[in-house]
């Protein structure tokens, strides 16, 4: 008996259960745990030191915060891009994980304005939320903006697994619906035939008869 699901489509499924299984270790060690993850935080870290230097123009205040920003929108939109451009779930499924990693490190970031103790990354001296909070008198609001950041850490990482979720689905469900269109296919007369007018006609009616057999 033939599998339900041919080899690429299961090689398919798996990549999708596997972008599930990656956005949860990231949530939970990332976000949840706070662990530093190799490649993803330095990448993170490099976009925020380019957010610095993008936004040199700015006020010196608004400057600091931008680190923090573009490396949580950067890999949001690569979500974006593969989501518009090449449809791929599991793409889309692994950068809204890389984002929850990077808001959540903004998360910590945030609320250790106070405190001082991180450093983000090497000669990176100045605490940039301790300064842009202490400049606008907002480091009261510290734990609530941490806070958000977290939760929208989380947001993306289950958004993540719920993305790669639906990829697997429609995976399978292709494939169940595969076998049936083949054989629609097959049962179709051909156009310009007797048999296909016969046939083109019959499907406007109540009933949806099966199609005349080409023989």
């Amino acid at each position: 008996e033939e599998s339900m699901a041919s080899r690429p489509q299961r090689a398919d499924i798996i990549r999708h259960v596997l972008a599930i299984f990656a956005c949860l270790v990231l949530g939970w060690l990332g976000v949840v745990e706070g662990v530093r993850i190799p490649i993803l935080s330095d990448a993170s870290y490099g976009f925020h030191a380019l957010g610095h230097l993008l936004t040199w123009f700015l006020p010196e205040v608004y400057r600091t915060m931008m680190g923090s920003l573009v490396q949580v929108l950067v890999p949001l939109g690569f979500a974006g891009y593969f989501l518009l451009f090449h449809r791929d779930l599991v793409g889309v499924s692994l950068m809204l994980a890389w984002t929850g990693l990077s808001a959540g490190e903004t998360a910590a970031y945030i609320a250790d304005a106070a405190a001082q103790t991180m450093i983000i990354g090497p000669g990176h001296v100045q605490h940039d939320w301790a300064f842009a909070l202490t400049a606008l008198d907002k480091m009261g609001a510290a734990d609530e903006l941490a806070w958000i950041f977290q939760a929208a850490a989380l947001a993306c990482i289950f958004i993540g697994m719920g993305v790669a979720a639906i990829g697997a689905v429609r995976v399978v469900a292709e494939a169940q619906a595969a076998p049936r269109v083949d054989v629609y296919l097959e049962r179709k007369p051909v156009q310009g035939r007797i048999e296909y007018d016969e046939w083109a006609r019959s499907q406007s009616s109540t009933g949806a008869p099966q199609p005349p057999s080409a023989g």
